[in-house]
């Protein structure tokens, strides 16, 4: 499971995080969870059940959210969540992404070539929240530029900035990569994308056809990670 919400938090997501894993493990799953803590934070911060802190790795370079401060995300994917992905011995069964993510690109691209499958739950409506936020962004700055008249015209513009910005570059390869979607489901999605339906589909056929090469590439990748295991090198990341 990959979740930047972490289980020391108090909200759905981060309850949905710490129960799904702890449920998963007692029925006898091998689970990993890649959030935006460390184990150390996870225990400064409150999680107190030591019995399923194994369960958690640090997931990569995480900021804080400048619009919740209790939350922290991810903006690149660290070398162990990659490692797990990439070069782990036993490589998962299913990657479970919990979004908003913006690290969804590189995470499903990377189980689509090693043929994991993907299930990805959408937990928060980011189009309406991000629109909000944004558009009173956008009519503060005009406050300070002293601009009332375009307080309106300026928030709108940072709205339809920030709602492109995530459905492009969160949605759109959920939508595009991955095998399951959930609230929304794929289903809705192509109601929202529709105007790139041609595109994609003229993508995902030269997605196709270049799909070979990435495979070559990969297993030239796995044999020299390898080599470098049996050199204890891999061991020391």
């Amino acid at each position: 499971m990959v979740s930047e919400y972490a289980p020391c938090e108090f909200h759905g997501i981060a309850i949905r995080v710490r129960n799904l894993a702890a449920e998963l493990t007692k029925q006898g799953h091998e689970v990993k969870v890649f959030t935006s803590r460390t184990r150390e934070q996870l225990r400064e911060e409150g999680y107190k059940d030591e019995k399923n802190l194994i369960l958690f790795h640090h997931m990569g370079f995480c900021v804080t959210n400048m619009w919740n401060a209790g939350n922290r995300i991810c903006v690149a994917p660290g070398l162990t969540l990659l490692k797990a992905l990439i070069w782990d011995e036993n490589k998962p069964d299913v990657v479970h992404l919990f979004f908003p993510t913006t690290i969804a690109y590189v995470l499903l691209m990377i189980c689509r070539l090693r043929g994991i499958a993907t299930y990805c739950s959408h937990h928060v409506d980011m189009n309406f929240y991000m629109d909000q936020y944004m558009q009173m962004l956008g009519a503060r700055a005009a406050d300070r530029m002293v601009m009332p008249s375009a307080r309106k015209a300026l928030g709108e513009f940072c709205a339809l900035l920030s709602h492109s910005y995530y459905n492009s570059q969160c949605r759109l390869p959920a939508w595009l990569f991955s095998d399951l979607n959930v609230a929304p489901t794929v289903a809705a999605m192509e109601k929202e994308f529709r105007c790139f339906t041609g595109r994609v589909d003229r993508l995902t056929r030269y997605y196709n056809s270049i799909y070979p090469y990435f495979q070559w590439l990969f297993a030239i990748a796995f044999r020299l990670v390898d080599r470098l295991s049996r050199t204890g090198f891999t061991s020391r990341l």
